[in-house]
């Protein structure tokens, strides 16, 4: 079930509880004044959300580097440590140092490569490996609310685009202690969920050369910013619906094994909300990474295709290097 998908389900279910509503009020009043009620109701929530305040202040990057590996090193244990949560075995973080003679030290980088939600480090098992044998630092954090070992967990609920934001400046924080140490560049590669978070640091890290967008998340498919900025409102303003990947199995429901079984409809509204800043921030603002490769795919119907277009075209107004 894709992501649209998912929302769809959990609009779904926000219908039929109106119908719910509407069919228990109709026992104390008349039907048409339960109807008018509840859709009065909605109507107004809907007026609200749409002229609601996306906070965007919030996500300014916070930059502190680490000054080399022993560092960066040093802050991946802290961060572990931190942890209170027990973890699926498949999504600890991945970091992989570069096979020393595999490729020419001057093509060598940093790579960050950013998982999409729901998911974990896990997603880049086969990955991270081919980019480390051919010489390049691979380093794959955990994103916040992600990988818990309970698969049916509604922790993507809690998920703030202020988290994404402090785990964006964190990755990159600790790549710079292997950049700094080993003089190479950074690429930062992100999926989804991620590739948002990866557009996120394109414009506001300049120690990063390179963001390359698989599939970014910034709305739902066939729609403009627009509409998608009016569904972000919503999602922000309404209360969060956990939504089963499947229905109808729900915790039986096997699926990856590092991938959750339920997805949230607020977690979903807060990637959207960091898609937002940062497209809100390019029209006016450069990228901070020099270069920026977007990949999609014209029959994907998971994410919208729209946006991500038309960011890069506002990144490429400001001079940046855009490979698509």
């Amino acid at each position: 079930m894709t992501v649209g998908q998912k929302v769809e389900v959990a609009l779904a279910l926000l219908l039929v509880a109106l119908v719910a509503l509407i069919a228990v009020t109709s026992l104390f009043v008349p039907l048409r004044a339960a109807i008018a009620l509840w859709l009065g109701a909605v109507i107004f929530f809907s007026a609200t959300a749409l002229f609601l305040p996306i906070r965007a202040a919030e996500l300014d990057p916070k930059p502190d580097p680490a000054p080399d590996a022993a560092a960066a090193e040093a802050r991946l244990a802290d961060r572990d440590a931190q942890t209170k949560v027990a973890l699926n075995p498949l999504c600890h973080t991945i970091l992989m140092p570069g096979a020393a003679e595999s490729a020419d030290p001057k093509t060598r980088k940093v790579v960050v490569l950013i998982h999409g939600i729901s998911t974990c480090p896990h997603a880049f098992v086969e990955l991270a490996p081919r980019l480390a044998n051919r010489g390049h630092v691979v380093f794959a954090p955990r994103m916040p609310q992600n990988g818990h070992a309970d698969r049916s967990t509604p922790a993507l609920g809690d998920l703030t685009a202020e988290a994404l934001t402090e785990y964006a400046d964190a990755a990159v924080d600790v790549a710079c202690g292997w950049a700094s140490e080993l003089g190479r560049e950074i690429v930062v590669c992100g999926i989804s969920a991620g590739g948002t978070v990866a557009a996120w640091i394109g414009q506001n890290r300049p120690e990063v050369s390179r963001v390359v967008l698989v599939a970014p998340f910034f709305g739902l498919p066939g729609l403009g910013p627009r509409f998608n900025l009016f569904l972000t409102r919503f999602l922000l303003f309404v209360p969060n619906v956990s939504v089963w990947k499947n229905p109808w199995k729900r915790e039986r429901y096997g699926g990856h094994a590092h991938v959750y079984k339920r997805q949230s409809t607020r977690g979903t509204a807060e990637v959207m909300r960091l898609g937002y800043a940062v497209f809100a921030d390019a029209k006016t603002v450069a990228p901070a990474a020099r270069s920026v490769a977007l990949v999609s795919n014209a029959h994907d119907r998971a994410i919208s295709n729209i946006i991500p277009e038309r960011l890069v075209r506002r990144w490429a107004r400001h001079g940046a290097r855009v490979l698509r």
